[in-house]
């Protein structure tokens, strides 16, 4: 018997505790929606400039929460009493300066049929998991563009981890490097490198130009810009690299270096004069060399 007390008493403690603490509005009202009942919570959150201590005793709980002197069509409150079974509502109400999104869960009490006399009524503020859905729905929605974007840039992208290894590469860095994605998820960096360049750090987020080796081993010519990303303790947690293609301007570079050299070999291997001529101006010339015999 004493342990069936002391089981009830612990049962009514946890209950209480739920009810003071839980964040929740609870009241009690009767069949004529009269408020028998309120926990701290709701006086604190859900009623203006009334206490918790009886000042919303007596009065309905459609007057109190929604302003209005008779109950709605839809009115919770009233299902509960007509069926006998728990009632689900959204409204919204007036707190403070601004609507609020606030849940509605009716409990009939006692037999927990039709024939209960009273009914209690939990109210769930929802505006804060509003805006974290919302900030969630945010970030989802940049997650997409970014994932889209990643996947479809015509330069390559890739996500690296702060030692070197890859973490994402998209498919345009995959086409440039000759490898499969698989392939390079099981790389670093520094292994599609050329080993001459390996040493070269930019200064984040400025670009440098070096040498990749793709995998049937020619070389990649590529300017690359390191973006580094940060958690909220301004730690650095991963590297956006941004990579792309200059070899052929490399070439041409090559090819008029080349040119320019071999003019000058053919100039100086001439004996006579050289004039040059400005396109536009033949007359004006200058003389390149000059021979005398």
């Amino acid at each position: 018997m004493e342990r069936d007390v002391h089981e009830l008493a612990m049962e009514r403690e946890q209950y209480l505790a739920i009810v003071r603490r839980a964040g929740v509005g609870f009241l009690v009202v009767d069949r004529q929606h009269r408020v028998i009942w309120t926990n701290e919570i709701f006086g604190e959150q859900f009623v203006d400039d009334r206490s918790a201590e009886g000042s919303s005793h007596g009065d309905t709980c459609n007057r109190i929460l929604c302003g209005k002197p008779e109950p709605c069509d839809d009115c919770p409150v009233s299902r509960c009493f007509e069926s006998g079974k728990t009632a689900h509502h959204e409204l919204r109400l007036w707190i403070g300066d601004r609507y609020h999104p606030v849940y509605v869960i009716v409990i009939p009490l006692g037999s927990g049929d039709a024939g209960s006399d009273q009914a209690m009524v939990m109210l769930l503020d929802m505006t804060e998991m509003n805006s974290l859905r919302k900030s969630d729905e945010a970030f989802l929605a940049s997650e997409q563009r970014f994932r889209s974007v990643f996947q479809r840039s015509p330069l390559g992208m890739a996500a690296l981890k702060m030692d070197g290894s890859f973490l994402q590469v998209n498919p345009a860095l995959c086409a440039m490097l000759g490898y499969t994605e698989s392939e390079l998820l099981w790389k670093k960096a520094a292994d599609v490198i050329h080993p001459e360049d390996r040493h070269l750090r930019p200064e984040r987020p400025e670009e440098i130009e070096c040498r990749f080796v793709r995998r049937d081993g020619s070389i990649l010519w590529c300017r690359t810009t390191t973006l580094v990303q940060q958690d909220r303790d301004d730690r650095e947690t991963h590297e956006i690299v941004l990579v792309r293609d200059i070899t052929d301007r490399h070439q041409a570079a090559g090819e008029l270096e080349e040119a320019h050299r071999r003019y000058d070999e053919l100039v100086h291997a001439f004996d006579g004069v050289v004039w040059e001529a400005e396109q536009r101006n033949p007359r004006r010339r200058v003389a390149l060399k000059v021979i005398r015999g």
